[in-house]
């Protein structure tokens, strides 16, 4: 099959540091790789690097086969990459689904704004539902959980319609319970939409649940890839987490 994304030989150098040295991958459609590794491995630039936050100092980024490392932000998004970060952004003042309607509507041209607003609303509410957010649609914003508030970021970027949606840390501060739920939700929604999903994580467990194939970074280098049980058992992986725990 075909890589729907595809990094070839990325280099990004700070200084005299190369963050990412020569960072291959090819991720298929509707593929969930999970992108793991110690801190300081990379993995926040490769993120940037593919996001179009970063420009790459050697190498191309292809989306579909065609190079985005050259295009502006806001055309890798239009394209369909799309980044959730790790911190939440959602607006606290507004209701849950106000914020998805807005994040629904976000990346269509301001002509099309009101033709299509049934579309957002019917788009935002399938979303409330798919991330168990139904039933929170009238609360505001800022009055969430921090599960809750990440769950609504998930909800957010998903009603903007991404065929590639690259998570950052979507767990982090999560219950072990809200871990394995949104494990259970998101591989649901992969499924369900055919959508290719991009995961850095650090839970291990979350990574087992949900991952197709795992990808190791380690000082900037790709040190591993394949299947969970494949990486479990690699001593190379284990020595570098040192004891970490796969």
């Amino acid at each position: 099959m075909t890589a729907l994304l595809e990094a070839r030989g990325l280099v990004k150098r700070f200084g005299g540091l190369r963050a990412t040295d020569g960072v291959s991958l090819a991720i298929e459609p509707g593929e969930v790789r999970c992108v793991i590794g110690p801190n300081g491995a990379g993995k926040t630039t490769l993120f940037n690097l593919l996001t179009g936050h970063l420009r790459p100092d050697e190498g191309e980024i292809l989306l579909d086969g065609e190079r985005i490392d050259v295009l502006p932000l806001h055309e890798i998004a239009r394209r369909g990459l799309v980044r959730k970060y790790q911190v939440p952004s959602v607006l606290p003042d507004v209701s849950v689904s106000e914020n998805i309607r807005l994040a629904a509507a976000g990346r269509r041209r301001l002509s099309d704004l009101l033709r299509e607003r049934a579309d957002d609303r019917d788009r935002a509410e399938a979303t409330l539902e798919e991330l168990a957010l139904d039933g929170l649609a009238d609360r505001i914003a800022g009055q969430l959980s921090h599960g809750e508030l990440q769950r609504l970021e998930i909800a957010m970027v998903l009603a903007a319609q991404p065929r590639v949606l690259l998570l950052d840390e979507p767990t982090a501060g999560m219950t072990v319970e809200e871990t394995g739920r949104v494990a259970t939700m998101l591989r649901a929604i992969a499924e369900r939409r055919g959508l290719t999903l991009v995961i850095v994580e650090h839970d291990i467990a979350f990574i087992k649940m949900l991952g197709d194939r795992i990808t190791v970074l380690h000082e900037g280098r790709v040190l591993a890839e394949g299947p969970h049980a494949e990486i479990e058992a690699d001593p190379l992986v284990r020595r570098v987490y040192l004891g970490e725990g796969l």
